[in-house]
């Protein structure tokens, strides 16, 4: 993810857009915060059968905002927490 990714999805995080929802990606038009990276082109694949497996996120990060999501911590809290704790990496995207 580069870096005009990683601040294109803190923003719509932080902008209300998306309704906040837990354990899916997208379900009745609530979203996890992945699900929204999903949702906005951030990332490029997902697959439902295995965890996430967003290929620009180390398994670590993802099981991280994950578990944020999903305990309910807002999408405006997580879009601070990936600006800290995700490294944008220059080439795809």
């Amino acid at each position: 993810m580069t870096k005009k990714q990683k601040q294109k999805w803190i923003k719509v995080l932080r902008s209300g857009k998306y309704k906040q929802g837990s354990n899916h990606l997208k379900l009745n038009n609530r979203y996890c915060c992945l699900g929204v990276a999903r949702e906005i082109g951030v990332c490029y694949r997902y697959n439902l059968e295995e965890f996430v497996n967003i290929s620009f996120l180390p398994i670590k990060i993802q099981k991280a905002l994950a578990n944020l999501n999903d305990n309910g911590v807002p999408f405006e809290v997580i879009a601070g927490f990936i600006d800290f704790a995700v490294e944008p990496t220059e080439g795809v995207g």
